[in-house]
């Protein structure tokens, strides 16, 4: 099994960690919890998208994201991404606690956010500091 589907389709409850690709059905909006856990896949671009909830991509081996509709992402959404270095969400209005938890990797944002917004993302990663561009593009700089 590729992936599996709530029952009313609208959210994306398991993924196989096997899979290099995936093809998302229109009708999913939300990416559920652990959904991505430990993923093998390196670039994903995911469209239609309007929440990441809890610890969806937690562990994953992405490189590169792009979530052009996501609007929020949830708690721990990306935490323990060691790989991720590019993430493009320049959609989203919210990010709760936690959302890049050691990211160490993570170099570059596109977002709409401010850098007071993205500093709660980076809650416990010290050693990143957020500035803005003023097309909006984050690039995080180790102090």
């Amino acid at each position: 099994m590729e992936y599996e589907l709530s029952e009313d389709k609208k959210i994306l409850v398991y993924v196989n960690c096997d899979i290099n690709t995936i093809d998302i059905p229109d009708s999913v909006e939300v990416i559920g919890n652990y959904s991505f856990r430990n993923s093998a896949m390196n670039n994903i671009y995911i469209p239609n998208i309007k929440i990441i909830e809890e610890c969806a991509f937690r562990n994953s081996h992405i490189e590169n994201i792009c979530l052009p509709d996501v609007v929020e992402l949830r708690e721990f959404s990306f935490s323990n991404c060691v790989n991720l270095h590019t993430l493009i969400i320049p959609n989203v209005t919210k990010i709760n606690q936690g959302a890049f938890l050691n990211c160490d990797k993570l170099t570059y944002i596109k977002s709409k956010l401010s850098n007071e917004q993205l500093r709660l993302a980076f809650n416990n990663v010290p050693k990143y500091n957020a500035y803005i561009q003023r097309n909006r593009e984050y690039k995080l700089n180790k102090l």
